[in-house]
């Protein structure tokens, strides 16, 4: 009678996650929000990012369009940015399809001329999810000028 009774209560525990049997993370993509500021603010600047240590800053990735046939279709420059908003006065959001240890930048200034460029490591912070499945994570990043 008690072997009966043992596979429906496993199940039952199985299925409302008191067994970690099979444990498998959501397959959810994750983003990361940094917040940038200069290190001296300064207007009409702007800003380029990337995702990784040696990628190529540039503007936000954008969706990409399905191209009629016969039609060449713009590259799209992988970043690993899928936002930027704000300016240099204030301070941008960014918002990274990751969030790599080290990130690359690039401030242009009103003629698109670069001002300044480079890498920094980031402090990423978990601020959902778990340790085991990651979760979403925020930064905040001063760059220099």
């Amino acid at each position: 009678m008690r072997a009966v009774l043992v596979v429906p209560v496993l199940a039952l525990l199985t299925l409302t996650g008191c067994v970690p049997i099979g444990f498998a993370c959501p397959a959810i993509g994750y983003t990361s929000v940094a917040h940038v500021t200069l290190a001296e603010p300064q207007p009409g600047l702007t800003l380029q990012l990337c995702d990784g240590e040696g990628c190529e800053p540039g503007p936000p990735m954008q969706p990409v369009e399905i191209a009629s046939p016969g039609a060449t279709a713009e590259p799209v420059l992988e970043t690993g940015v899928f936002e930027i908003t704000g300016d240099s006065a204030t301070g941008w959001t960014a918002v990274f399809s990751g969030g790599q240890p080290v990130i690359g930048y690039r401030l242009l200034d009103k003629n698109g001329m670069t001002v300044t460029q480079g890498g920094l490591e980031v402090e990423w912070v978990r601020v959902g999810g778990d340790e085991r499945c990651g979760g979403p994570r925020e930064a905040e990043i001063e760059l220099p000028v």
